[in-house]
């Protein structure tokens, strides 16, 4: 086994606002910066560690920045659901991702790596080295509430890799042997406790649970049909796309129009006066702009911020935050909400999608808009809270060696209980005491808008 070093091209090769700048290190993509190199004779792939051996804490990768995060601490769970300690516990095991790779929930594909040696003691977060895969297995996860229903259980394949030179699995060929060894034994313990339960009122529920286990023949055909590669040409042409839909936004729909500058100057009387002796084109007022775009991009939106940073703070900071709050209003929609512009209230639907009776914001007018950003990562905060799945925006996080990241986006957060879940030193951010909306309503208080 050897440590390979990351070198930076996504973003060295970035348009508009990457993440480049003069005054500070391009950083590296730790998702598209490496290459699989998978070699099926010899069962080897490249991996990035994202959570090492005897860790305390879980780690993430967010796809768009490329950037490791801070999840949460590790649970000590001795007796199961009963416990309630808030003491951190090791990780047996490395976690890792493959680069490039996506699993089927549109996630990066995980790995288990088991093993140690003294390169591995040295690793760091912008080095990948390879791993031979001997298996996989099924993980189930329960997102909330007990699960009687099985269809609300959600599945995904962890691969299982061993290092190299290390004489306790120099001998393992296969899963099987593996699940024979102590080891596995106490990964499979903490893989069902150390990372949080579900809580239905005082009642507590099992949030993961095993199944079945792949033979590397299979896991290997798993691998190769049923996960997606990102291509370097692929990746490069949605950077572009995606790049074109954010400008857009900020320049053509964001930015005042001619007539909403010459309105802000006048006093209220002379606003009405204007209105009623000029008829004004559609698109005139943001909210107008706004409504056609999310309409109009609403799945395109989705996958870009996905898979596409839409701009550096340092360089655009109002871009950015018209942005992050662009982007909690999609996210609240995928989480099931729709906005009602006569009570100014989110409220849930059973839809996720544009509905198929109408668009979004359909009869918003301007304040209604307002309302609807400024309430939006309010809402996702308040879901948090409440132990629901959600989102919230990280600015700083840590990877495992320490150093600081910027993820500056949203992050799925876990809805799971758990006092060690609550553990990690990211930086977050409250929208409504530091980057507050600043309404676009260009119309003075006691105007009526009917446009």
């Amino acid at each position: 086994m050897s440590l390979s070093q990351i070198s930076p091209k996504w973003f060295a090769a970035g348009e508009g606002d990457n993440f480049s700048s003069a005054n500070r290190l391009i950083p590296i993509h730790k998702f598209y910066d490496v290459d699989l190199n998978e070699q099926r004779r010899s069962q080897r792939v490249r991996v990035m560690v994202t959570t090492p051996l005897s860790s305390q804490f879980l780690y993430g990768v967010h796809i768009a920045s490329g950037q490791f995060y801070q999840k949460h601490g590790f649970c000590e769970a001795d007796n199961g659901l009963e416990s309630n300690s808030d003491t951190l516990i090791k990780a047996p095991v490395s976690f890792g991702i493959l680069p490039k790779v996506i699993n089927h929930l549109g996630e990066a594909q995980r790995i288990m790596i088991f093993g140690k040696n003294k390169q591995l003691e040295k690793y760091r977060p912008d080095q990948f080295f390879e791993t031979r895969i001997i298996g996989a297995f099924i993980e189930h996860y329960c997102p909330f509430g007990n699960c009687a229903n099985s269809q609300r259980w959600r599945s995904s394949v962890i691969l299982v890799g061993i290092i190299e030179n290390n004489e306790k699995f120099k001998a393992i060929e296969n899963i099987y042997d593996l699940r024979q060894t102590q080891e596995w034994k106490k990964v499979e313990n903490f893989l069902l406790y150390s990372r949080g339960y579900n809580q239905v009122f005082k009642k507590r529920y099992h949030a993961y649970r095993l199944g079945a286990i792949m033979p590397k023949v299979q896991a290997w055909r798993y691998l190769e049909e049923k996960t997606k590669r990102l291509k370097w040409s692929d990746l490069k042409q949605m950077r572009k796309s995606c790049q074109k839909i954010y400008n857009y936004l900020w320049e053509k729909v964001y930015q005042d129009s001619a007539v909403e500058l010459k309105l802000k100057s006048l006093s209220r009387a002379q606003q009405d006066l204007l209105r009623q002796n000029q008829n004004f084109k559609k698109g005139t007022f943001f909210y107008q702009r706004f409504t056609d775009s999310f309409n109009k991009f609403y799945d395109q939106y989705g996958v870009c911020t996905k898979y596409i940073s839409f701009s550096e703070i340092e360089k655009n900071p109002q871009k950015h935050w018209f942005l992050t709050y662009y982007t909690a209003l999609h996210l609240v929609h995928k989480l099931g909400y729709t906005y009602n512009c006569e009570s100014n209230q989110w409220f849930e639907s059973t839809r996720d999608k544009q509905n198929k009776e109408g668009k979004f914001f359909e009869n918003c007018l301007s304040e209604n808009i307002d309302q609807a950003f400024a309430s939006a990562p309010k809402l996702l905060e308040k879901r948090a809270r409440k132990k629901m799945t959600s989102y919230e925006y990280i600015s700083m996080s840590k990877s495992f060696d320490g150093r600081r990241t910027r993820v500056e986006s949203w992050v799925k957060k876990t809805s799971l209980a758990g006092k060690c879940l609550t553990q990690n030193d990211n930086q977050q951010l409250p929208f409504y005491d530091a980057v507050m909306w600043k309404p676009k309503s260009v119309l003075k208080k006691s105007t009526k808008e009917n446009l």
